[in-house]
């Protein structure tokens, strides 16, 4: 599947969840990096939290490029 339409279904799927212009609004251009360095750093091999939580690599990497996408569209 297509890596942008990967994206995009992410962030139809956070758009789902709730109003997300109202929460990026909220957020700093900080808390938006740290949120997508977080989704980052889960997507490296060895990460406990993605064990207990059954997160790959894969998700995390695209949820990191959606919140990336939402940081540059709230520029």
């Amino acid at each position: 599947m297509n890596a942008l339409k990967l994206i995009q279904e992410e962030i139809d799927k956070q758009s789902e969840r709730g109003d997300v212009a109202a929460v990026e609004a909220k957020n700093s251009r900080n808390d938006r990096i740290a949120i997508a360095i977080a989704y980052l750093g889960r997507s490296s091999e060895k990460v406990l939290r993605n064990e207990k939580e059954g997160c790959d690599a894969k998700s995390n990497l695209i949820k990191a490029a959606a919140v990336i996408c939402a940081a540059i569209e709230n520029e």
